[in-house]
């Protein structure tokens, strides 16, 4: 270990692989979370299923985490569930972008990215402000 070099602590976990043999491996911690930023439904484009939650991370950038299977708005689980990430709420975790999620209710294929979350919540202002203008 070179000096000077910051590192995570690691947890040796078992599992079971697909051959049913256990196996050993080293778990990375999941990553701190920004507690003031409340978790954002990310949906299908089409059908507006819940497909995931938009969520920052203790640095301030925006991760999308992909539920395993979509969601209606009312099955969705409360902040505190979001937040603690159980095991099998998730396929994939603090993704940076993604070019198509699908939706297993219409099929259409949903991308995101934080600079087209962005510009969908400046437009949602937008529209706001010209209604009320």
């Amino acid at each position: 270990m070179h000096v000077g070099m910051w590192t995570h602590p690691r947890e040796v976990v078992e599992a079971q692989s697909y051959s049913g043999r256990t196996v050993q491996g080293v778990a990375m911690p999941a990553a701190a979370l920004d507690e003031t930023y409340d978790p954002r439904y990310w949906r299908c484009e089409e059908c507006r299923r819940v497909l995931g939650v938009v969520m920052r991370d203790a640095n301030r950038v925006r991760k999308l985490w992909v539920f395993r299977v979509d969601k209606d708005e009312r099955d969705v689980p409360t902040t505190f569930t979001l937040r603690s990430r159980p095991r099998g709420l998730f396929k994939m975790h603090g993704m940076h972008s993604c070019e198509g999620v699908e939706c297993s209710l219409c099929g259409a294929r949903t991308e995101w990215t934080p600079s087209k979350e962005a510009f969908d919540t400046l437009m949602s202002h937008f529209r706001k402000e010209v209604v009320n203008g």
